[in-house]
């Protein structure tokens, strides 16, 4: 997972350096590629990202993005920054390594209030076998408030840095479990 991220990271911040946000980070957005060298990571569908505060896409009360991985700051306003990619990224890495995304609802205003009110689960109440260290950057990522979140790609690849010799496996808690 800390590889992929690596990779998604390194993308984000050369979009990030432009003043460009992606605004629609999900793993469906996130292509593995099998090239002759290995595997290559892409991030795909800059197609709603923005330079900067642009506000030419949308209009009042339109909401643009994935509502599963839409961070709070997205669906209340426009004027994002890289952070907003850093939560969505925040949610792609809690699902990795759990098996399911922080947040569940039968519908999108519902996934888009539990976004913006209810704190994510932690990594430790969905599986079990991933170091505490490495839950504490999901909670970073996933902080409601962008100013509690790192600031930029390179901080938080420093943060995942620990982990990438580490072979935690993870395991996805059941019914039985609890």
């Amino acid at each position: 997972a800390a590889r992929v991220m690596f990779a998604v990271l390194g993308s984000l911040d050369e979009a990030h350096r432009k003043g460009v946000v992606h605004r629609d980070l999900k793993p469906s957005n996130v292509f593995l590629q099998k090239t002759d060298r290995g595997e290559r990571v892409r991030v795909l569908d800059f197609g709603i990202a923005r330079h900067g505060a642009s506000t030419t896409l949308t209009e009042p009360g339109m909401i643009m993005g994935t509502p599963a991985y839409m961070s709070p700051e997205q669906s209340l306003r426009d004027d994002l920054d890289g952070r907003s990619d850093l939560y969505s990224l925040g949610a792609i890495l809690f699902e990795a390594l759990t098996g399911r995304a922080p947040f569940t609802a039968p519908n999108p205003q519902t996934m888009i209030l539990k976004h913006a009110l209810m704190p994510a689960p932690r990594l430790s109440d969905v599986a079990d076998g991933l170091p505490r260290e490495l839950e504490g950057v999901v909670e970073q990522l996933l902080a409601k408030n962008p100013e509690h979140r790192p600031r930029t790609s390179e901080q938080v690849i420093e943060l995942l840095r620990p982990f990438t010799a580490r072979r935690a496996v993870a395991r996805p808690r059941t019914d039985a479990d609890q």
